[in-house]
This record gives structure tokens, sequence and C-alpha cells, in this order.
């Protein structure tokens, strides 16, 4: 349908019309591109099954015309990236659409005014979504829902603004990238999967936004003011990273999952700001789990200076092998055990390296000797029946180091079972 044949069906069809009207336009080919202004005498458009080859529609409500426009697109085709324009309509709906063109599978909607905005797909269609991009728009309120893509969702440009709600639910994309967003009312970003990467850069949060339920491979804040109630709760993000990110009130982050080893001695910032908010909100499961985290990547911060020796490395390499830095109890007491099993078999045999061994008789001496050893304040020879002290230099080399290792193991185990305490 070229351009005079486009608005010769609109005029032939709306001689009469009145702005109840809703005008549909259905499997119909449409070649030229098109500039749409006059809206008067009906209420919009809805273009079904429709085959579009041109780059560039603009639907644009003149000044004196009344706003309560709709304009939608339902299981329409594109054949290549797709321009659209709209402006001051009140209701847009973009349903089930595709991009033919695998190069350029884009539709960008640009220096548009609408006021609810609506990008959705049927779960049941096998239909490969576009690329979705936004460039200087102002939405009263935008909608993206149950779109599962190999594709983006894409605000580039300054100047982007929501009144009223900002809402992506249940959808998977390659990325997300929120840039230059004023929020002025609510956003919610929930039950999003298999999503690689969500990018959030100079975005404004003026009152609440939920980003609740969702798994991404990485997810950044750069230069993010969140001046209300921010909730990031029950994530599961492989990375995160907060820069130049500030918060009027203290985020809740219950449950934030996230892998410490994809984090490098450059994420320590991010981490400690994690800790520092939890902290706020008095969580002190997770303050505990991020507090750990921080521990782990000054560990690595301090490995990277190469020093020949390092009194604080060591300590911190202890905490984490033996207690993960205060958070496994059972850690704790699996290694105490098995350091001291160690050391005293080394004390057993240089004890006992020219006796011959008697299986039952044997096993039951060095159990008992090991339960002796195991007694901290116990400095007599664990191995004779008698109260007297080891009569070799050698054999207190074991002794003395396993004891250390006993004592600082029931230290650990005291302390992780002292976590949850204030």
């Amino acid at each position: 349908m070229k351009k005079e044949e486009l608005l010769s069906t609109i005029l032939a069809s709306l001689e009469n019309g009145n702005e109840n009207v809703l005008l549909h336009i259905q499997d119909k080919k449409i070649q030229i591109d098109c500039i749409i202004s006059d809206f008067k005498n009906y209420f919009g458009f809805s273009f079904d099954h429709c085959d579009f080859t041109i780059k560039n529609l603009s639907f644009n409500i003149l000044n004196n015309t009344s706003k309560n426009k709709s304009i939608s697109f339902n299981s329409c085709k594109f054949d290549t990236s797709f321009f659209l324009e709209l402006s001051n309509l009140n209701q847009v709906n973009i349903s089930d659409c595709s991009v033919k063109n695998n190069n350029y599978k884009t539709i960008t909607i640009e220096d548009s005014n609408v006021d609810y905005l609506t990008i959705q797909h049927n779960p049941n269609n096998k239909i490969e979504a576009p690329n979705y991009h936004f460039e200087k728009v102002n939405l009263h309120s935008l909608l993206i829902k149950n779109i599962d893509s190999k594709n983006s969702i894409r605000f580039t440009k300054p100047n982007n603004i929501i009144e009223r709600q900002l809402q992506i639910d249940n959808c998977s994309f390659e990325s997300i990238s929120l840039f230059d967003i004023t929020l002025n009312g609510r956003g919610i970003i929930k039950n999003v999967v298999k999503t690689n990467s969500f990018y959030a850069h100079n975005l404004t949060i003026n009152k609440t936004i939920n980003i609740n339920n969702n798994k991404f491979k990485k997810m950044t804040f750069d230069d993010c003011f969140f001046y209300g109630n921010t909730s990031m709760q029950d994530n599961h993000v492989d990375k995160i990273e907060l820069k130049d990110t500030f918060f009027s009130l203290p985020p809740f982050l219950d449950n934030l999952q996230t892998n410490i080893s994809n984090y490098n001695a450059n994420d320590i910032k991010t981490v400690r700001t994690i800790k520092q908010q939890l902290q706020k909100t008095e969580n002190r499961i997770d303050y505990d789990k991020f507090r750990s985290y921080e521990l782990e990547l000054y560990k690595k911060e301090l490995q990277s200076t190469k020093k020949w020796w390092n009194g604080d490395l060591l300590i911190l390499k202890l905490n984490s092998l033996f207690s993960n830095h205060g958070t496994s109890w059972g850690k704790a007491l699996k290694m105490t055990l098995l350091f001291a099993f160690g050391f005293y078999s080394i004390l057993y045999f240089v004890k006992n390296w020219q006796n011959e061994f008697d299986i039952i008789n044997g096993f039951n001496h060095f159990t008992s000797g090991y339960f002796k050893f195991m007694l901290v304040t116990n400095f007599y020879d664990p191995l004779s029946e008698k109260r007297e002290f080891l009569s070799r230099f050698v054999e207190w080399i074991p002794f003395i180091f396993g004891k250390v290792f006993i004592g600082y193991g029931l230290y650990e185990t005291i302390q992780a079972f002292r976590k949850y305490r204030k």
C-alpha cells in the first residue's frame, strides 16, 4: 500500500467519522514512508498483520486535536530496521511484531511523546522479537512484557523521561541498557531471566524502583541516583558493579546472590558499598556474606603486591581456609580436626617409626592419643600413659604447631557460631 493509497483508505473510511472510530488496516503491504498528522475525526489506527517495507512512520497529533488517540501494531512484519515517531498520543500498543532482516533487527522509537506505550508478545507465538531502541522519548508509562528474545532493550541519547511507571516483566534479552533516563514515578523490573547484561547509566529515580527476582550475568549501575525507596531483592547476578551511584535511602538487597569468583581486586568498592547498605537495613545474614566477600577481594589485592612476606595476607588466607572469614562453623570444625589429625600423625610417626604396628592395639593407642592431643591446654605427651613431657626436640615441632592450629581452629569455630549475635 503506497502513501496515497493509505491516506485515501483512511479518508474514505472516515468521511463521516467521529472520535470513537478506530480504523483497522489489515493484511496490507505498506511501501512508502508516511507522516500522518490529521487525527481530528477518528480515534486511531490498528495495523493488523501488515507488512512494512518502509523505514520511517510518523504519527503526530496536532496541538488543536484531542490527545485521546491510539495506535496499535499487531503481528506486523518489518523488512528492515524501522523508525517510529509518535507525538502527542494517548496509547500505543506493539504486539508480536518482528523484523525480517537478520542484520538490522531494530525498531527505534524516537522523538516521541506518548502517555501509555505497551510492547508485548504472546508467549505461545514463536516470534523472534527485534531490538527495541528508545531515543529522546517522553512517556507517561512504559510496559514491556512477555518477550523472550536474543536481542536488546536500549535507551540512548539524553533526556528520556518516564513520568509515572516503567515496567519490564517476565522477559529475557541479550541486554538491557537504560541510558539517560529520569523516572519520576515507579519502576518495576521483575522476572527477567537469561539476560547477559543489565546496564544503567545516568539513571535518576525520583521515587521508587523495584528490581526483584531477576537473573543477570552482569549488572552495572554507573552514575545513577536513587532518591526514593529502592528494592533489589532475590536477584541472581554473576557480577554486579556500582560506580558513582548514590542511594538517598538504604536499598533493600535481601538474598542478593552473586559469584565472588567473577570479581577482582578492583571490585572491592562495589562489595564494600553493598555491605554498608546491608548493615544500614540490619540484614545481618547477607551482611556477613558480603563482609567475607570483601575480605576475599582484599586478599586478592594483597596477592597482587607480590611481597615476599605479608602478615595480613597470611591471616586472610588462614581465615578463608578455616571458616570463610567467620561465616562457616562447619568448615572451621572440619579444618580443625583435619589439621590436628595431620600434625598428630606426624608426631605418632616420629615416636613410633621403629616400632611394629599392631592393628588393634595400635589403633586404640592412636585414637586415644589423638583425643588427648585435641585438648589445647594438655602439654603432656599424648602417647604416654604417664603425665610426662616429650623428650626429644623433633617431637615438639609437630606438637607445638598442632596445638597452635587447634587453638586457632577452635577460635574460628566459636567466631562462626557467634556470627548472628549483635
